[in-house]
Parts: structure tokens; C-alpha cells; sequence
């Protein structure tokens, strides 16, 4: 499966079955998802935060129209 990433301003958006149609493309990327939440709470940081990160993840699954 093809996944492409890309950030807009300080986030990051995920897209999973680019170019060819991947029947597991919503778990894949929910996978990924859950992985980065894992992991968020682990991250070293070369300065201190006031706060800690916070991620919201959402997710959206369809084709886009053939029009």
C-alpha cells in the first residue's frame, strides 16, 4: 500500500491507498495512528515544554469521486 504524508502548518495529514485500491487502507492507517499515540508520550524533547504534546487524530475513509 502507498501511503503518502504530508504537514500542514503544525500538523501532519496521513493518506493510505493512494493509486491503487488497498482494501485494508482504513486499518493500515488506523494502525499508524494508534502507533503515533503510543509513542507521543515517550518523546524526548531538547527543551522543556510548559506542556505536554497533545494529538488529535481523526480519520476519514472514501474514493474520491470519478467526476
Amino acid at each position: 500500500m502507498k501511503t503518502i504524508v504530508e504537514t500542514i502548518g503544525d500538523a501532519y495529514m496521513v493518506v493510505g491507498g493512494v493509486g491503487e485500491r488497498c482494501a485494508r487502507h482504513a486499518a493500515e492507517v488506523g494502525s499508524l495512528a494508534l502507533h503515533v499515540l503510543q509513542a507521543v508520550p515517550g518523546l524526548r524533547m531538547r527543551v522543556a515544554l510548559a506542556e505536554p504534546p497533545r494529538i488529535r487524530i481523526g480519520e476519514q475513509e472514501g474514493y474520491p469521486s470519478e467526476d
